[in-house]
Parts: C-alpha cells; sequence; structure tokens
C-alpha cells in the first residue's frame, strides 16, 4: 500500500471506520457523513485544512491541501 492515499475512498479506508473519520474531520453530529463522502469519494473542501490536521495521529502521511486537491479533481459527486 502506498503510503499518501491517492482517493477519497482510500484516505477514509485508513480509519477504523468511515464514521471515524467524519467524526475527526467534522464532528460527532457529521458522523454519518462518512459512508456518504466515501461513496461519492469526494470530501466539501470546508474540511480540508482540518483532513491535513488529522491525518498523522492516525497514521496517514503525505496528505497536504495540495493533495486533496488533486483527489478532488480526479474525484466524482455532486454537491461539493
Amino acid at each position: 500500500m502506498q503510503d499518501t492515499p491517492t482517493d477519497f475512498q482510500e484516505l477514509i479506508d485508513r480509519f477504523p471506520s468511515a464514521s471515524a473519520f467524519a467524526r475527526a474531520v467534522a464532528g460527532e453530529e457529521h458522523a454519518d457523513k462518512g459512508k456518504i463522502w466515501r461513496r461519492r469519494n469526494r470530501v466539501p473542501t470546508e474540511y480540508h485544512a482540518r483532513i491535513v490536521e488529522i491525518c498523522p495521529p492516525f497514521g496517514v502521511s503525505g496528505v497536504t491541501l495540495e493533495t486533496l486537491a488533486a483527489m478532488r479533481k480526479r474525484g466524482r459527486g455532486q454537491g461539493y
């Protein structure tokens, strides 16, 4: 497995669960969003800075705002 995830699905899969990812990124009230973000292969850009912050404590390296922007360009989904 690569160190740096190549898309949001792979990134979310590095966390204990999609809900755990969403809780870490957006708070308890958004825990249900993790599965949606994984399915869409997208996370709203408003959370990208927070994703960069939480990745190292979860052992996910190489995630920057630039890598997230590249993932977003490759991703799919509506509304974000």
